[in-house]
């Protein structure tokens, strides 16, 4: 009976992490621009994606873009999940 239940949310998402909250390279010049395009690539990953997995999958280019930084690096891989696990109730 439960398989012919579908529900659905709406997700809304605003994101104002600066560099050091995304834990990327902080001495390097240009890593404060970097910030708001990663906030605004996961926001737009998040209100686009029906799970915390496919949000993460449509942002991983956007930290790929951003590695000289650090985004690929655990930490900053580590933040976006968390965000997107707490948009999607994923934390429990």
């Amino acid at each position: 009976m439960l398989n012919k239940v579908k529900f659905t949310r709406k997700v809304n998402a605003e994101i104002y992490l600066e560099a050091r909250d995304w834990q990327l390279y902080s001495s390097m010049h240009g890593v404060e621009e970097a910030a708001p395009e990663l906030n605004s690539a996961l926001q737009q990953a998040i209100l686009m994606s029906s799970s915390a997995g496919e949000a993460m999958v449509r942002f991983a280019p956007t930290l790929r873009r951003y590695r000289e930084f650090g985004a690929c690096d655990t930490e900053p891989v580590w933040v976006a999940q968390e965000i997107c696990n707490k948009a999607f109730g994923d934390d429990d």
